[in-house]
Formats: C-alpha cells, sequence, structure tokens
C-alpha cells in the first residue's frame, strides 16, 4: 500500500513538471510569436517600406518633373498602379455623386454630429509650433469660429487659425455620415476588411505643418471648400531637417514652412515642390514618406481615407503598440509631441466669444492631412 502511494504521488509530480514545462513552452512561444510580428513589423515600417518609397519617388521625379499625374473620374481599378508604386495621383471628380459635396460645411456638421458635442480644436502650426495648441469646444462653438474666421483674421491675434482633425470615431458615431459618402463603395470591401477615415475641417487661414505619413495608402478627399496642398518626395528628406518630435511614427520636419528661417535651414531651398490647388470632388493619393503641408483659402472639409489590408493590419501592431506606450509615458516623451498637452483657453482672448470649460485632461487621437 505504502509503494502504491508512493507510486502515485511520483506520478503526480511528472505530472506537475509536465503540466509546467508544457506552460512554460506556450508562453515562450506566444512570446516568440509576438517579438516575430512586431520586429517584422518595425522593419517594415522602419526599413522596407522606406526604401521602397524612395526607390519609386526617383523614378516618378524622372517620369513627373513638373507636376503629378491627373486621372479623370477613375475607377479603383485605373487607381491601383499608382497605388503599387507608390506614385501620388490626383484624381478628378470622383466624388461627384457624395451627397457630402453639397452638404458637408462646418454648420451641417454641427447640427448632424451634435451642436453641443465636445470636440477637440487645434489652434495653427503644431506640428512645427508650440505643443500646447490644443482646446476643447462645441461643435457649435467651433462653427461659430469657424464663420469668424472666414471674415478674417481678428487684428493681432497671434495664434493662427483653427482646425479639427478626428479619426475613426467621429465617422463611427455618426451614422448618417456615412451615407453622405455612399459608405466609401469606391473602395472594394473584399480587399480592404477596414477603412480608417479622419475627418478634417478647418477655417479660412488654417494650416498643418510639414510633415510624412508612414500609411502605405492615404487618399485625401477634398469635399468643401479651397485648399493649397504642398508635395514633395522622400528623395529631399536629407534636406527637410527631420525633427524629434513624436506623431505616431509619422516624420516632422523642424522647418516651418510658413516662417522659414533660411539661415538656420539653408538646405531646404532644395527641396523640390508639387502644388495642388483642391477643389471639391478631387481625391489625392499621398503614398507612405511623401513630405506635405497644406493651407486653407476658404472654410474647408476634407475626409482622409487609409484603406487597410489583412497585410497591413498584421504589419501595422508595431506602430499600436508603439503608440500604446507612448500613451502610457513609456515610448518617447509626452512633452515633445503632436497629441499630448494640456488643454488651454485661447478662444478666451477673442472678443466677445465665451469658449467652453475644458477639463482636466489630455489631448489623444490628432491626425493631420
Amino acid at each position: 500500500r505504502q509503494f502504491s502511494v508512493m507510486k502515485s504521488n511520483g506520478t503526480k509530480l511528472k505530472l506537475s513538471r509536465v503540466v509546467c514545462l508544457t506552460g512554460v513552452m506556450v508562453i515562450g512561444t506566444v512570446f516568440t510569436c509576438i517579438l516575430f510580428r512586431l520586429s517584422v513589423g518595425a522593419f517594415y515600417l522602419h526599413v522596407f517600406l522606406p526604401y521602397r518609397t524612395w526607390k519609386n519617388a526617383k523614378l516618378f521625379e524622372e517620369a513627373n518633373p513638373i507636376s503629378i499625374p491627373i486621372l479623370h473620374h477613375p475607377t479603383h481599378a485605373a487607381f491601383l498602379p499608382f497605388r503599387d508604386k507608390l506614385w501620388p495621383v490626383l484624381m478628378k471628380n470622383i466624388t461627384s455623386n457624395w451627397p457630402a459635396l453639397r452638404l458637408w460645411n462646418p454648420d451641417f456638421l454641427s447640427q448632424t454630429i451634435g451642436p453641443d458635442s465636445k470636440i477637440l480644436m487645434h489652434w495653427g502650426n503644431i506640428e512645427q509650433g508650440p505643443a500646447a495648441s490644443h482646446e476643447a469646444v462645441t461643435w457649435e462653438q467651433f462653427a461659430n469660429l469657424v464663420q469668424l474666421f472666414e471674415k478674417g483674421t481678428p487684428v493681432g491675434w497671434p495664434f493662427g487659425s483653427p482646425y479639427y482633425a478626428e479619426s475613426y470615431e467621429m465617422m463611427q458615431a455618426s451614422p448618417p455620415l456615412w451615407e453622405d459618402v455612399n459608405h466609401l463603395a469606391w473602395f472594394p470591401f473584399e480587399e480592404y476588411p477596414d477603412l480608417e477615415t479622419c475627418l478634417w475641417v478647418g477655417a479660412a487661414g488654417a494650416v498643418t505643418g510639414l510633415h510624412a505619413d508612414p500609411e502605405q495608402t492615404n487618399i485625401l478627399f477634398h469635399i468643401h471648400g479651397k485648399k493649397r496642398f504642398f508635395l514633395s518626395s522622400p528623395v529631399h528628406t536629407p534636406n527637410m531637417y527631420v525633427s524629434s518630435k513624436w506623431d505616431d511614427n509619422a516624420k516632422i520636419s523642424a522647418v516651418d514652412p510658413f516662417h522659414w528661417d533660411k539661415q538656420q535651414y539653408p538646405n531646404f531651398a532644395n527641396v523640390k515642390w508639387y502644388t495642388i490647388d483642391l477643389q471639391p470632388g478631387d481625391a489625392l493619393f499621398v503614398p507612405s514618406g511623401w513630405w506635405h503641408y497644406t493651407q486653407v483659402f476658404t472654410a474647408s472639409t476634407s475626409l482622409s481615407v487609409r484603406p487597410i489590408t489583412a497585410w497591413v493590419r498584421w504589419l501595422n501592431a508595431y506602430a499600436e503598440v508603439t503608440e500604446h506606450l507612448h500613451d502610457l509615458g513609456w515610448w518617447h516623451p509626452q512633452h515633445d509631441c503632436t497629441c499630448h498637452a494640456p488643454l488651454n483657453h485661447t478662444s478666451a482672448a477673442l472678443p466677445g466669444f465665451q469658449p467652453a470649460r475644458n477639463e482636466e485632461r489630455h489631448l489623444k487621437g490628432r491626425c493631420a492631412v
């Protein structure tokens, strides 16, 4: 009987060892798979994609020395060669049947989304400007600000014009907006399981600073107003004076293109630019790594769409992890980025304007187009 008990205890000990060893192996395998995925994503984002983009950009500049190609009312199939070669292209009249073209002004968006809905508004050039340039306002207040700046920038106003840029959540929270863009049916959903969107609304005089986004496919659909787009290829990155400022894996130039210091940044004069004046109904494909900044002449609305394939979603794990780590303060300091800053009361300085009460929180979730 004693022998049977010892044998039973020995069997249990062996089983516990096997279970522990199996658990360690499973955890090790999972950790290895995660590390492999993140390593592949980092290599793709920081090595493979930039090299491929730079190589194709040289070919693009040789073939298109003056202006970028234009496609009139193209199908998605006609766009694919440009996507695959990472060549920018302007597509005309691509959204002529969108109700958004006649509806999406700031007042309409305010009424549709909700006049009392809180949004995060940005002042001036936050890429090259100070970090603390964000304010919480209601949609109605923002629409009033846009109307105010349409009459001209107030005399002596030092903070630039306001704009709003918000990612996927805003479109998801307002289903009627999807109907106004025909549910983005131009994109074949069998090829793109996910579409990331960024709604951009700006007052006259609003700008986005000089930067280069990492997304492989980024199409800006211009819906309302007049907007000028300045585009430069990755070939000119050595002359861009890349800043250390964090912007969700995007590159930011230290040069303010609107107030360029020629003595501090002399090589910036060697950068070649393509200038595109966007009209409602236009769509501009901005490939990964292409530098750009924008200037608004009248109150404008744009929708940036980033179609995501299953393969790109798998690779994006690295970017998503670094973004979450940055939110936690573990990846790049939050005092040197475009996405975290104490909210302020800048609009209180405008005569007769009553700003919303800002909660004690930090900005997160902006996107630039």
